[in-house]
């Protein structure tokens, strides 16, 4: 009886399954050690995966920028024939005295007459944008590391983005103008953060460092190009369609290209 319960004791105490064996020659490394050892630290693959998701960067720096030159406060001239002061202040003159140079569709400003009492209404859009921002980033910083993943993640933004800014295109008036800004700048601002950790993740840590940092090349030449964008199109509603297909193609474009990872042996 004793045997019996002392053996009953031991089979409780036992694992249920029997450790792995220690086969010979096992290996145990970090992932930057694996990718210096079997992949790289920044082989062509990882060139082209990196130059294909920095790309996002720039269309960033169109939706972020797009403001400058949509917001802007263009010149203005005295009707010919009206008594007007070109050196004197619009808030003081007769509106039927004066006309903005490139007419009322040139900017959000004249359009909606953003100007005198109204002119802080520029600054606000621009800050409720950036609110945007600030949610977005928290939001989908969770979802690329959760259910969406960085490349599901990028995508969902690049796609907002594009619909977002089209739809600003067709504002109505400025409230509207003003609640579409925000749902581009939640959209926008998952869209560096998802891009950065996409592109540096399967760089090797000696390379990682550079190649970070040359991401912002990317939204700076964004912005050197959306400064072309803008002097073709010269209203802002053909502006912000132009700035914001380039975020469409881009998503098709990430969508169908897959940078290859054949010459990782451990990725085939």
């Amino acid at each position: 009886m004793a045997a019996t319960l002392s053996s009953f004791s031991d089979d409780l105490h036992s694992p249920i399954m029997s450790p792995p064996s220690k086969k010979a020659g096992t290996e145990k490394i970090c992932i930057d050690e694996m990718l210096e050892k079997y992949c790289g630290e920044f082989g062509k693959w990882q060139l082209k995966h990196f130059i294909l998701t920095c790309l996002a960067w720039a269309l960033e720096a169109f939706h972020t920028m797009v403001m400058i030159f949509a917001d802007r406060e263009p010149d203005w001239k005295c009707v010919e024939g009206m008594e007007c002061s070109a050196d004197g202040s619009v808030c003081d003159m007769a509106s039927s005295s004066w006309e903005w140079i490139g007419g009322k569709d040139a900017s959000t400003v004249t359009e909606w007459s953003l100007i005198c009492g109204d002119k802080f209404k520029v600054g606000l859009v621009q800050a409720v944008f950036f609110t945007g921002c600030m949610i977005g980033a928290g939001v989908f910083g969770h979802l690329s590391d959760s259910s969406l993943g960085r490349k599901g993640s990028l995508k969902v933004v690049c796609s907002l983005n594009a619909i977002f800014g089209c739809l600003t295109a067709f504002s109505p008036n400025y409230w509207t103008y003003v609640f579409l800004r925000l749902l581009t700048g939640f959209s926008n601002g998952g869209v560096g953060l998802c891009a950065f950790v996409l592109a540096t993740e399967p760089i090797g840590h000696s390379k990682r460092g550079m190649a970070g940092m040359s991401t912002f090349y990317f939204f700076s030449g964004g912005i050197a190009i959306l400064s072309g964008i803008a002097y073709i199109f010269q209203t802002w509603r053909a502006l912000y369609i132009a700035a914001s297909i380039p975020s469409l193609l881009y998503y098709c474009l990430f969508q169908w290209e897959t940078p290859s990872r054949r010459s990782c042996p451990l990725t085939r």
